[in-house]
């Protein structure tokens, strides 16, 4: 009940040799729950476990903050999160095969909000991965890149490449 920003992806989990269905979503924070597909005929879609983003935090509407997830349609291994998290600006986490990456600040976005992300469709082994977003005004919205890689392997705050920055006049 009163979840919203529902993101259902899937990613092939090496060690188990399965498919993962993963549903993002904000309720009392952020959150990813990973579904197992199994041979089962009664149970073939279990509840495996639910990693936390963001915890709730007293006096905190989340309801204006979003979370977006793409899989990459070209390696199903290739997972991408992002989402607004009121205390620090955008956040991100990466999973490829099943192996989680660190939860990451995006560099230089505090106060930013209204994410999206999508993959670069290329078969490299390394895609880009693009997040837009739009300032606290309202008034510009932000294009940038980051490597898929970066996204696995870094601690902290990432620095992505700014690609873009459209300024509007109305909010």
């Amino acid at each position: 009940d009163d979840a919203s920003y529902f993101q259902v992806g899937a990613v092939y989990n090496e060690s188990t040799g399965t498919m993962q269905i993963l549903v993002a979503y904000q309720w009392a924070g952020f959150h990813i729950d990973i579904y197992d597909i199994t041979t089962s005929a009664t149970d073939p879609v279990v509840l495996n476990s639910t990693i936390t983003l963001v915890p709730w935090a007293f006096n905190t509407d989340y309801f204006y903050n979003r979370i977006r997830m793409d899989s990459h349609s070209l390696d199903l291994n290739k997972v991408a999160i992002v989402w607004d998290n009121p205390y620090i600006g955008l956040q991100a986490i990466a999973c490829e095969a099943g192996h989680w990456g660190n939860i990451l600040n995006i560099g230089n976005t505090t106060g930013e909000s209204g994410p999206d992300i999508a993959f670069t469709q290329n078969a490299t082994a390394n895609p880009e991965v693009n997040i837009v977003h739009h300032n606290a005004s309202g008034t510009a919205i932000t294009t940038s890149s980051i490597d898929f890689n970066t996204l696995m392997t870094a601690t902290g705050t990432v620095y992505p490449s700014i690609e873009d920055v459209n300024n509007i006049t109305v909010p």
